[in-house]
This record gives C-alpha cells, sequence and structure tokens, in this order.
C-alpha cells in the first residue's frame, strides 16, 4: 500500500478524525484501488528536479519528490494531471508552479 496515504489516513485515524470502521474502510478501498495504479520509478531527472524545488521552497524532501514527479511526468507526457494534497506546504509549492491542485481538508 502507497506508504504516504496510509500516513495520512493513520495520523487521521489515530487523532479521532476518522473512526476504526472508516479507517479500515479506507485502507480497503485503497488496497482494492491500487490494481489499477502504476507505481513510476523515481528517476534522477525527479530527484535533479526536487533538489531545485528543496533550495527555494520550504518543502521538505518527501513533498520535493512527489512536487517534481507530477511536474516531470507532466512535461514527459504533454498533459495536465491533477495533484492531489492534504499538506499546507505542497498546497502553496503546487498553487506557486500553477499545477492543477486539489485540496483535501
Amino acid at each position: 500500500m502507497p506508504v504516504e496515504a496510509v500516513s495520512a489516513f493513520s495520523r487521521r485515524h489515530a487523532c479521532g478524525d476518522l473512526t476504526a470502521r472508516d479507517f479500515q474502510a479506507i485502507l480497503a478501498q485503497l488496497e482494492k484501488d491500487r490494481t489499477h495504479w502504476d507505481l513510476v520509478e523515481v528517476t534522477s531527472e525527479v530527484l535533479s528536479r526536487a533538489e531545485g524545488l528543496v533550495r527555494r521552497t520550504s518543502l521538505r524532501t518527501l513533498d520535493a519528490i512527489h512536487v517534481a514527479s507530477v511536474l516531470t511526468i507532466e512535461q514527459a507526457a504533454g498533459l495536465r494531471f491533477a495533484f492531489i494534497t492534504a499538506d499546507a506546504v505542497q498546497r502553496g509549492a503546487a498553487a506557486d508552479l500553477s499545477l492543477d491542485l486539489v485540496w483535501l481538508e
């Protein structure tokens, strides 16, 4: 299961925002949906772009890799993708970079 999603939902469950039942339902849905995902390997291009983001933004390492991945994939595909986050720092960086942002509260 993707670590970042599980981590976010685990935090929500731990602080009481999600009931045990809802938390288990979300994990089950993530597992089911995962069969439709293509996980992309991190490349040197993504890491280089992430390093540049860390130098000029307040993004942390993993957040910079997320943003750099979207930018790299968009450039390679010539398409725009939704960048979904509930992280305020990612939100700011995504907005500054004109990504198609979906903000989760």
